[in-house]
């Protein structure tokens, strides 16, 4: 009895750390893409502040001439 009983202890904490092995990796795995869609975003931001910049060194070209 208590054999069959320290072997269920065990399937159950084998299946709890795999559990907590899944949730680490997804924890991880969310990070990596929430890094991944700031980055983008900055980009994005990057490259609308140097066409707004280039656009209105254009227009102030434009003005003077």
């Amino acid at each position: 009895d208590l054999l069959k009983v320290l072997k269920k202890v065990k399937e159950k904490r084998d299946e709890i750390n795999e559990a907590r092995q899944s949730i680490e990796t997804a924890k991880t795995q969310y990070n990596q893409q929430h890094k991944m869609v700031n980055s983008v975003h900055l980009k994005y931001i990057a490259w609308t502040l140097a066409g707004l910049t280039i656009g209105a060194m254009a227009i102030r070209q434009i003005r003077s001439a």
